[in-house]
């Protein structure tokens, strides 16, 4: 009932959201962060949704190949439970192994449907649905697991359900709002740092070899005149600002010249 009436008063929830923020740019914002996680989330649910259908129509056509009874009813089953990560699958696996020990006369012959629908969802979870989900939000692997983690914990089997779509929200607040910046930055999988902030990264860690390889890597793309402009002069503009802050000590300022020094000749 809840979920209903969520659905049916989005559009007025949506303007009284906007309208909360007093001034013209939060309200902007505001805008904005709704329509994208919008967006993100309804781009997600399809993506699922047309996952977990393929899902069921394979599940099927293992059940009828299989000689499994009513393949129709196990498929929309599978597509069902398919929206629960995890554990949805690994019940549905159940279901199939009893209804193929009780209809088979052999145990081979029984467990061959479950055996060839965990295989499929084994694919599908580890390889098809990662890179589908994870190339259209730009989400970080690691970052989606600690997520469902964390969200089971918390929730249960809510939480898995809940999980990535919450991801997903954090990101776009994150994108959106400066304070709430570093969330995009641990969530997405976009590269977080650009080309000079990775190079100046290295040189404070006064690690010479990575700070060489991602100028090397820069210039396997790009001309050398590019990696003056787009690395190097801008990585020392950000060691001048901690200079005159007083965050860089004598010795890595020496290293920071020394090795720049050694990189340019």
């Amino acid at each position: 009932v809840t979920l209903i009436l969520f659905i049916a008063s989005w559009p007025d929830l949506r303007r009284a959201l906007v309208m909360t923020f007093g001034d013209r740019e939060s309200r902007l914002r505001t805008l904005r962060i709704v329509n994208a996680v919008e967006e993100h989330l309804g781009g997600y649910l399809l993506m699922v949704t047309t996952i977990n259908l393929g899902v069921g129509v394979a599940t099927g056509i293992i059940c009828a190949l299989t000689g499994m009874p009513n393949p129709a009813a196990l498929g929309a089953l599978a597509a069902t439970l398919n929206f629960i990560p995890i554990i949805g699958p690994v019940f549905m696996f159940a279901i199939l192994t009893v209804v193929g020990v009780v209809a088979f006369p052999t145990l081979a012959a029984g467990l061959l449907g479950p055996i060839l629908f965990a295989g499929m969802t084994f694919l599908e979870g580890h390889f098809l649905t990662p890179v589908i989900v994870g190339r259209r939000l730009q989400l970080n692997a690691l970052a989606v697991f600690i997520a469902l983690a964390f969200w089971t914990w918390l929730w249960g089997p809510v939480g898995l359900v809940m999980a990535t779509p919450l991801t997903v929200c954090f990101t776009v607040l994150g994108k959106y709002v400066p304070q709430m910046s570093f969330l995009n930055t641990l969530l997405s999988d976009n590269q977080a740092l650009p080309a000079h902030s990775r190079f100046y990264q290295r040189l404070l860690a006064q690690d010479p070899e990575e700070a060489i390889e991602v100028a090397e890597e820069y210039l396997k793309t790009s001309s050398l005149e590019a990696l003056y402009d787009n690395v190097i002069l801008p990585a020392l503009s950000l060691a001048e600002q901690d200079r005159h802050r007083g965050e860089l000590d004598d010795t890595k300022q020496q290293f920071i010249c020394q090795t720049i020094r050694e990189l340019v000749d």
